[in-house]
């Protein structure tokens, strides 16, 4: 847990939301043991933030799936600040009033949503904005090819998570060039970058900022980005807003050194 966040720490990431399976949040003091790893980690580099995040798998057993999600909401009650939805089948439509019903409990508990859907099929993008409290949509890579789609992603408000190493590497899309990102930017969609599964995939979050520029993203559209990742992010209204508050005054100070150099 504390080599994850300095890895991220190290590469200049200042809020990390790493995703656990379900067996970490049934051991217990998991939350105890993740604030120290964030406070050793943040003794190192101050700037660094952490929230954890638990991955909900649908296709384990009724009673299994059960035991996870209660403990989520007990946890949530100790700082777990959101949940991760994982359904099958993934690329063909799903059956989502278990995770609806599951949800909306969630959201009641404080927690922030988020699931996985159309990263290589259309299917499942619609259901998935109907769940209850959902705020961001993993990959959505898809949206991009259905106008309609495109406009209920942005008549939501949900933010989409865009993992650009994660998408070539398992094939959803055939190159970087060809990801969607600047079209879900042109229909006014928020949107953030992410790294998804670094350590199989291995990129980090700032190759996944660097791959962004690369696909012609100015300078400006990469601030605005991290402000997206502040603002959807499943952290406190405090954490957030001093967060902006720091972003606002690095883009100040920048501006400020190039006027002056």
């Amino acid at each position: 847990m504390e080599d994850l966040l300095e890895e991220a720490a190290a590469d200049g990431a200042v809020l990390v939301e790493p995703r656990f399976g379900g067996e970490a949040v049934l051991r217990p003091g998991f939350m105890a043991l993740f604030r120290e790893a964030e406070r050793r980690v943040h003794a190192r580099y101050p700037a660094l933030r952490a929230e954890a995040v638990v991955s909900l798998l649908s296709w384990q057993p009724p009673q299994r799936l059960a035991c996870v999600f209660n403990a989520c909401l007990r946890a949530a009650r100790e700082g777990l600040a959101g949940i991760d939805w994982l359904y099958e089948p993934y690329d063909t439509e799903a059956e989502w009033k278990t995770m609806y019903r599951m949800a909306e409990q969630a959201a009641n508990a404080g927690l922030g949503i988020t699931a996985h859907a159309g990263e290589f099929t259309p299917a499942n993008i619609a259901a998935a904005l109907r769940v209850p409290g959902l705020t961001r949509l993993g990959h959505a890579v898809y949206a991009a090819r259905d106008p309609r789609l495109l406009e209920g992603l942005a008549a939501s408000g949900v933010t989409v998570e865009c993992s650009l190493s994660c998408n070539v590497v398992l094939g959803a899309v055939p190159s970087y060039e060809a990801h969607p990102i600047r079209r879900f930017v042109e229909y006014g969609i928020p949107v953030v970058l992410a790294s998804d599964n670094p350590v199989q995939i291995c990129t980090t979050i700032g190759r996944e900022y660097a791959l962004a520029h690369a696909l012609g993203c100015s300078s400006n559209e990469l601030l605005g980005f991290t402000a997206n990742a502040v603002r959807a992010a499943f952290a406190p209204a405090a954490r957030r807003a001093a967060l902006l508050t720091e972003l606002r005054q690095w883009e100040a100070s920048a501006r400020t050194g190039g006027e002056s150099g």
